[in-house]
């Protein structure tokens, strides 16, 4: 029998986490449906409880958790990207890299394309799809990322009504306030 590499904590359900859960569920689906209607595939795809990612940058230790990862295939291209899922309950920015803002976030996926970490683990950095409440939100996330960021990491963003509708088209906000695809 193989080892399946199963811990007891697999089987913790907490309440305050399951629509967070069932959210990433909704992602993945709508995602493997779209890309079934288009021939594509979709590999490597990994949720939150087993992305880990340790490292170091300018003396500090990190560990960035993103809440989902995959790979996208084309016929011509592979794709890869991280996914963050903002149920509106976190602030947007804060003072502090210390407290719990989706500011902290980015800082996280900064310091690790900075300190070059990620090539331990992967192929090539991953651009960031945020997927949130609403549009509304998706625009003042994307603004208050625009004026925090200090790197050039790619963070695209849409509302779940959006991604529901069609994954991989269109519906996503860049930072400068153009709509782009996954694929663009």
């Amino acid at each position: 029998m193989k080892d399946v590499k199963w811990n007891k904590r697999d089987n913790l359900i907490k309440p305050e986490k399951l629509q967070h859960t069932f959210k990433i569920c909704d992602v993945r689906s709508s995602l493997e449906k779209d890309a079934r209607k288009k021939g594509h595939k979709i590999i490597n795809c990994v949720s939150d409880r087993h992305l880990y990612f340790p490292f170091k940058h300018e003396e500090n230790s990190f560990v960035l958790r993103p809440d989902m990862y995959f790979n996208y295939i084309t016929e011509r291209k592979q794709y890869t990207y991280f996914v963050e899922i903002d149920l509106g309950t976190m602030a947007m920015t804060e003072n502090s890299f210390k407290t719990n803002s989706f500011d902290n976030k980015v800082y996280y996926y900064e310091n690790f394309k900075l300190s070059e970490a990620y090539k331990e683990y992967l192929e090539a950095f991953p651009r960031i799809l945020v997927i949130t409440t609403t549009t509304n939100r998706a625009e003042k996330l994307a603004q208050a990322v625009k004026e925090k960021q200090k790197t050039k990491v790619e963070f695209l963003f849409t509302s779940f009504a959006l991604w529901k509708e069609y994954p991989t088209g269109p519906i996503f906000l860049k930072t400068n306030g153009e709509y782009t695809s996954m694929f663009e």
